[in-house]
């Protein structure tokens, strides 16, 4: 599988994200969307998506996380490594599939985004 582009944003997206409440959101030609850590729980814990979708992963805990594919074991396809408290990071869903995956650090926090 291709990796899709990988960006730590700042803060401020974080916030924005944050202040409108968002936990998952997607605009009108189903580009974007997002997925929110938060009291070590992920939210939405499953998500559908359009091929070519951009997720945010936005931390909202006061502790790291990472977001990382596989079923417990990343399996290659994206690891946007270790977020900070308030910052986020994106991936480009380019292909079709199902793709499970978790905090390497809080291996209970799990997900799963379905991309059609």
């Amino acid at each position: 599988m291709r990796r899709g582009p990988i960006r730590t944003t700042t803060r401020m997206l974080a916030a924005a994200v944050a202040a409108l409440g968002l936990a998952s959101c997607t605009d009108a030609d189903g580009a974007e969307a997002t997925v929110v850590a938060s009291f070590f729980t992920l939210e939405p814990e499953a998500l559908s998506i359009d091929t070519g979708t951009t997720v945010t992963f936005v931390n909202e805990d006061s502790v790291r996380h990472t977001f990382t594919s596989g079923a417990g074991e990343a399996d290659g396809t994206f690891d946007l490594e270790t977020v900070a408290e308030g910052d986020a990071a994106e991936f480009t869903f380019d292909e079709a599939g199902t793709y499970p995956y978790f905090c390497e650090v809080h291996a209970s926090m799990t997900g799963t985004i379905t991309v059609e």
